[in-house]
């Protein structure tokens, strides 16, 4: 018996086959039969092209359509990377799978006689702050962070480390140079 209006879209149906004598059998259940003939169609919805990326792009820009089990790889521009996986796949529902792939900075730059927070990770995800100290003796010049942007890269300009240690006593606590002050500081052998 045939339905008198198609089914909304989405409508899951329970195939259900006869069980093997068996089974049935075994579980004492008399053998159910949805139906004599079943004809089904569908529609495979095709996917949108891929979302766009900051500072990157897929491997099919070619294609037209994208219909399901198709897929594609992004790949970053020169100097940024990926966050997630790179390949999504075309989904049933016309869906591409996520995450998206996303871009991050890379190690923030060094900075001489000074040295940054970030040193455990290679990357960074956007809108980490990265903050810079200087070796003992020198003195912060400009700001001391640095965030990683919107688009990938650490907003400049980096601070910094100016000065450093003058001696201030020459070889086994004499005096370097006449009008110097011994400290009990840094004493040069």
């Amino acid at each position: 018996m045939a339905p008198s209006s198609p089914l909304p879209q989405g409508t899951l149906l329970p195939l259900i086959a006869p069980l093997p004598p068996r089974l049935r059998a075994a579980a004492a259940l008399p053998a159910v039969t949805l139906c004599q003939t079943l004809s089904l169609s569908f529609t495979v919805r095709p996917c949108p092209m891929p979302p766009r990326i900051a500072h990157g792009h897929h491997n099919s820009l070619d294609r037209p359509f994208f219909t399901l089990g198709m897929s594609v790889m992004y790949s970053c521009d020169p100097g940024y990377y990926l966050i997630g996986n790179g390949l999504v796949l075309c989904r049933a529902s016309g869906n591409w799978s996520l995450p998206t792939p996303q871009v991050k900075c890379s190690r923030p730059p060094n900075i001489a006689n000074g040295q940054h927070s970030g040193r455990s990770s290679d990357t960074f995800p956007r809108g980490t702050t990265v903050t810079y100290t200087c070796r003992e003796g020198y003195t912060m010049v400009g700001n001391m962070s640095i965030n990683c942007s919107d688009t990938g890269l650490w907003r400049r300009p980096l601070p910094r480390c100016e000065g450093g240690l003058v001696p201030t006593a020459g070889p086994r606590g004499q005096p370097a140079a006449p009008g110097c002050q011994r400290s009990t500081g840094m004493f040069w052998e």
